[in-house]
């Protein structure tokens, strides 16, 4: 007699088919268990922005001190401005003004860094490229961002990248931020896909944690940016990769995988 039973098991990072055959005669179990795992392959490609796919650190360092400057507060310095980037806006500007000055604040600055700044983004060796590749393999790809919706849109735009880009998940005053996971399950609701079925990709600990508890196939770290090896890894990132050319072979592999 032939019995066969199945069961799906979802993890964090792959999904599990699990097939049991079980083969009986009249003199008992003859054969054990024989087992299946399948991976869903990668459908769909999350990315940061700011250090991610481009640089923009000189652009939100001068935007941030005019702003604070305007507005009678001291600037901050170079290190400082490095080591928040991705950090929401209002947490930045609240290192230096108090909380009831702040929403003026951010409206202001983020007038002025569309009208003002977008020109000093420049995106990173081969980033251009590989989003241009991965949408031509079918993969759908989206900006998963600390920015608000209408500064990614700007720089999505300025960048070339609107033709390729599916889903901008930004700041809209509404959604909890990176590195909560609703952004990044927002995009896989725009998408239409599962969280296994994307992977997440930025540069500091809380695009990998994101990732992470949303409940991605993987959470890819990359090096050029601001965060470090060491945040990376803390936060569990699956992959650390130095350039864009080492980023298009780990994809290859996912979105190849069935």
């Amino acid at each position: 007699m032939l019995s066969l039973s199945s069961a799906a098991i979802a993890f964090p990072s792959m999904v599990l088919a699990v097939i049991r055959i079980d083969i009986e005669s009249d003199g008992g179990l003859l054969n054990g268990c024989a087992y299946r795992v399948c991976m869903m392959r990668v459908k769909a490609a999350l990315f940061d922005l700011d250090g991610t796919i481009a640089d923009s650190r000189g652009a939100i360092r001068r935007t941030i001190n005019h702003t604070l400057e305007v507005h009678g507060y001291a600037p901050l310095t170079a290190d400082e401005v490095k080591g928040l980037i991705g950090v929401p806006l209002s947490q930045i500007l609240m290192l230096r003004a108090p909380k009831e000055r702040i929403r003026e604040m951010m409206e202001y600055y983020r007038e002025h860094y569309v009208k003002n700044s977008i020109k000093d983004e420049t995106p990173y060796a081969g980033m251009i490229g590989l989003i241009e590749w991965l949408k031509g393999r079918g993969i759908m790809v989206g900006v998963v961002t600390t920015k608000s919706d209408r500064e990614a849109i700007e720089v999505v735009g300025f960048l070339g990248l609107a033709p390729s880009v599916d889903v901008i998940i930004g700041d809209n005053d509404a959604r909890n931020l990176k590195p909560h996971p609703e952004p990044v399950l927002d995009a896989c609701r725009a998408l239409s896909i599962r969280p296994p079925e994307a992977v997440m990709i930025g540069d500091t600990f809380a695009d990998i944690l994101a990732g992470k508890a949303a409940g991605c196939r993987a959470s890819i770290g990359v090096l050029w940016g601001n965060g470090t090896k060491e945040s990376l890894e803390e936060a569990g990132a699956d992959h650390l990769l130095s350039s864009a050319k080492e980023l298009k072979s780990v994809m290859e592999t996912l979105i190849t995988v069935e």
